[in-house]
């Protein structure tokens, strides 16, 4: 009796061989991204609920908005996202424009405010 053989295993490189065929393209691999049921998938409640608390926090729900709206990521989240982006950009230039148009007279105003009454007449 001889000393027992160790057997070696190859690397898999995604290739099969054969004595007689040589290499040979393997099995497909799955496309990079997240898994499609992932990303088609219902989003339940309480994912929802996480959404929404992320997205109230300040400064981080603007962050986490942009990252779900351009990613691969739930199409569900995505839209969502791409949605709340939309109404923050209106909000936002509608917001200057009425800053733009009542600053003047809110200036007035405060003017009108400092300026003593005039003096009562004397007769």
């Amino acid at each position: 009796m001889g000393a027992p053989q160790r057997q070696y295993s190859q690397p898999d490189y995604g290739y099969e061989s054969g004595p007689q065929q040589g290499l040979q393209p393997g099995p497909a691999a799955a496309p990079p991204g997240p898994n499609p049921r992932q990303r088609y998938a219902v989003m339940q409640t309480t994912d929802w609920m996480v959404v929404l608390l992320l997205v109230m926090l300040p400064f981080v729900g603007i962050v986490m908005l942009f990252i779900w709206a351009f990613s691969d990521g739930n199409l569900n989240r995505r839209n969502y996202a791409r949605a709340q982006l939309i109404f923050v950009g209106i909000l936002s230039i509608l917001g200057i424009l009425v800053m733009l148009f009542t600053s003047p007279l809110v200036k007035r105003a405060i003017e009108r405010a400092n300026t003593p009454p005039p003096a009562p007449i004397q007769h």
